[in-house]
């Protein structure tokens, strides 16, 4: 399928996982086609990819901690610029990623008061809580592109079935083919550490509060493996965003533990196994081939508000898909001495290790696949998937532009007859109405007075 229109296409990204998805929907895009013109909200990623980014969504993500003033505003701000890009930039598609709360609203306004096809792309989760968005989207969003395979049954079971599973990005971006080389040697020796001992990477979360929560006992449940494993070593990854001296504040001065900042992939990949919090590194490690262990230890409010909400038995994305593939820890489940056995039996029962690869490989499987769709045939990956679907809605929001644009058109020379006619119809419509009224008073004489000459 050719698209060779000058397309005017809309995006919004409000994180930086969104940005970095989104940008190589948009580099599809252009080699799909290069006339197309790329507007909207993003960071760096999307600016990379040559989108004129009206909206800088790395200014809200900057703001942490106490500045939830300063969020609302920049949010609200945020969002009036992308209300007036849809209302006078006219796009013919819009394209949302992720970001549930900002993306739904903006979606409203593009499909009910601008007409623009809207597709979303990593949707909300709804599968997990908060369900009754499901009707939000059945009403304004016309094509969802999906990356996890057991999204689409639940979409369908709840009436909505303007989705396609496009497969998972990672099945691209983390196959071996374009990781590069890599010597797991050199990067353990860079960190001080010893490559002929066994390495755990520790991933303990995205935010200073959970990180916190999370190393005091993390750290104790890894002082407990080394009373019978001494000779383990750990690579604590820090997240983009936080500051190195809030790990190494907890870690101490443990000389077998290091930090490493932005090389989350390369820790994976020298690793023996990994302790993992919940979250997008799971599938990550899943790709990897990193046998893991998945921990969370929320707040105990937050938890009793999540198990009211939510509607899955499970926390890690590896075990949505594939029931049971890796250990999960959660809460009080995730003490020092649980913390110590289960790590020990992924990273030195190779009984174990068989198993959890073997699962980990049937997860990364059944996430390399997509829907049968015609307009697929050719496509590498995710992005490029999604690209055609974007350029498919884009002709559609063209076909609606241009009927518009020729409606007016044809009607522009009979512009004052038409209005007269329109005047008229208001006219017979208001005084059509007005007859009963002017009518009642006659019969009520006729009937009240039982005057017969009325």
């Amino acid at each position: 399928m050719s698209f060779s229109g000058n397309y005017r296409i809309a995006v919004s990204a409000g994180e930086l996982s969104g940005d970095m998805h989104t940008a190589m929907v948009v580099q599809a895009l252009r080699r799909f086609n290069p006339q197309a013109e790329v507007r909207g909200m993003g960071g760096g990623y999307l600016r990379g990819a040559g989108v004129n980014t009206v909206v800088d969504s790395e200014r809200c993500a900057a703001l942490q901690g106490l500045n939830i003033p300063w969020l609302v505003i920049r949010s609200l701000g945020a969002f009036l610029r992308m209300v007036k890009l849809l209302l006078f930039w006219r796009p013919h598609v819009l394209v949302v990623t992720d970001y549930p709360d900002f993306n739904l609203r903006l979606a409203k306004i593009a499909a009910r008061f601008c007409g623009v096809p809207v597709l979303y792309y990593i949707p909300p989760k709804v599968w997990a809580w908060r369900s009754g968005r499901i009707k939000t989207m059945k009403k304004v969003i016309d094509r969802a592109a999906l990356i996890l395979p057991f999204e689409k049954s639940f979409y369908e079971q709840h009436g909505f079935e303007q989705t396609l599973f496009v497969g998972h990005p990672f099945a691209y971006t983390l196959d071996p083919a374009h990781l590069g080389d890599f010597s797991k040697d050199d990067f353990i020796k860079s960190l001080g550490l010893d490559p002929l001992k066994p390495v755990v990477a520790l991933f303990p979360g995205s935010r200073s509060g959970e990180i916190k929560r999370h190393l005091k006992r993390v750290i104790a449940g890894l002082e407990c493996l080394r009373t019978s494993r001494p000779n383990i070593q750990v690579i604590v990854a820090v997240a983009a965003g936080i500051k190195s001296n809030v790990i190494s504040a907890e870690i101490g001065d443990r000389e077998w533990i290091k930090v490493s900042n932005g090389n989350n992939l390369e820790i994976m990949r020298c690793a023996t196994a990994g302790l993992l919090k919940s979250g997008t590194c799971n599938l990550e490690a899943a790709f990897l081939g990193l046998p893991f262990v998945c921990f969370y230890i929320p707040p105990r409010l937050t938890e009793k508000i999540v198990r009211a909400l939510a509607t899955i038995k499970f926390s890690s994305l590896v075990n949505l898909i594939k029931a049971d593939a890796v250990v999960e820890l959660i809460q009080d489940h995730a003490s020092p001495s649980r913390i110590a056995t289960e790590l020990e039996k992924v990273m030195f029962d190779q009984e174990c290790r068989r198993r959890v690869l073997a699962d980990l490989k049937a997860v990364t499987a059944e996430l390399s696949t997509h829907d049968q769709y015609p307009a697929f045939d050719g496509c590498k990956n995710a992005a490029e998937r999604t690209a055609k679907l974007t350029l498919e809605l884009a002709e559609k929001g063209g076909l609606r532009h241009n009927l518009k644009r020729s409606l007016k058109a044809f009607l522009k020379p009979y512009r004052y007859q038409f209005f007269g006619a329109l005047g008229c119809m208001l006219l017979f419509g208001a005084s059509d109405g007005l007859v009963p009224f002017l009518v009642k008073h006659v019969l009520d004489d006729v009937f009240k007075n039982h005057d017969r000459r009325m």
